[in-house]
């Protein structure tokens, strides 16, 4: 067995292996690229060429079709937008739901005082609407026995309402 003892041993590898690595790290980077930000901007463009080349082989010339067009084109992005709100609130309700069964025994008794007091706001809401419950149907109840007085004696015109 021979052994080398002035020989520098950090050289034992290729000098490109490092190079390679950082590759490996960038080429990921750059697919995740290509798929996240290019894939989906060229498909976007590509179906507005789409809409674009359809409507002028259509035959479809007319100002207000090209106006319907860019304002579903237009409005596409405020749709979109307004899915933020509505998936907030399914997150703020999931959080509460999540919260409520891991609160303590004790925060489940204002649970308890919180129901009592949506079941007296619904009661007190009850009785504030019933007399206008009562006085509409009231009046449809008159409207309905004039009605029927008017036409029993001929003195309906022909003409209704409804």
């Amino acid at each position: 067995m021979l052994q080398y003892t002035g020989m520098d041993t950090s050289m034992t590898q290729p000098p490109n292996v490092e190079r390679s690595s950082q590759e490996q790290k960038v080429k990921p980077d750059r697919r995740r690229f290509l798929l996240q930000v290019i894939l989906p901007l060229m498909v976007g463009v590509l179906a507005l060429f789409a809409a674009v080349y359809l409507l002028w082989r259509g035959g479809i010339g007319t100002a207000s079709a090209w106006a319907d067009a860019s304002l579903i084109i237009l409005l596409i992005p405020w749709l979109c937008a307004g899915l933020i709100p509505i998936a907030l609130l399914a997150a703020l309700w999931y959080g509460l739901f999540k919260l409520t069964a891991w609160l303590p025994a004790p925060l489940r008794k204002v649970d308890g005082y919180i129901n009592r007091a949506g079941r007296y706001i619904r009661q007190g809401t009850d009785v504030a609407v019933r007399p206008l419950f009562v006085v509409k149907g009231g009046w449809a109840v008159m409207m309905a026995f004039v009605k029927g007085l008017a036409s029993l004696f001929g003195l309906d015109d022909g003409e209704s309402d409804e």
